[in-house]
């Protein structure tokens, strides 16, 4: 059994990193969760937060926004919008609250405003729809 599996970290336009990493953790909607060399396949949706992973000489660190993880017999994916290294976990933090957490609050905003909006339209059709059964 492997004691390290291949990590790739994806954003939309280009691979921001690929390594071999012995551990991985990372925010889940259901909480915090760690991904070792011998864990079950799994598909598993982030949230913003620190991913850490372990290299054999240290651990690094990533600031993500919402993604995927995939884990698939040796292999990592992590999918995400957004994503920054640093080792300064005070800055990572900082991004997180003002930038990615930021945006996602507004995208929520936003689809809010559009489900109105389709409730309100939908509406009006079946408002139309009876006043043209009444004729």
């Amino acid at each position: 059994m492997a004691d390290t599996f291949a990590l790739t970290i994806l954003l939309p336009h280009r691979v921001l990193l690929t390594t071999c990493a012995s551990r991985l953790g990372a925010d889940a909607e259901q909480g915090r969760f760690v991904v070792c060399p011998n864990h079950i396949d799994c598909v598993t949706v982030l949230v913003p937060g620190i991913l850490y992973y372990q290299e054999p000489e240290e651990t690094r660190f990533v600031a993500i926004d919402t993604g995927l993880l995939v884990k698939q017999a040796e292999q990592v994916w992590v999918s995400v919008l957004q994503a920054v290294q640093s080792d300064d976990l005070e800055q990572l933090e900082h991004i997180i609250d003002h930038e990615f957490r930021a945006l996602n609050e507004r995208q929520k905003q936003t689809q809010t405003a559009l489900t109105r909006l389709e409730v309100s339209f939908m509406r009006g059709m079946m408002n139309i729809g009876r006043a043209h059964r009444e004729f």
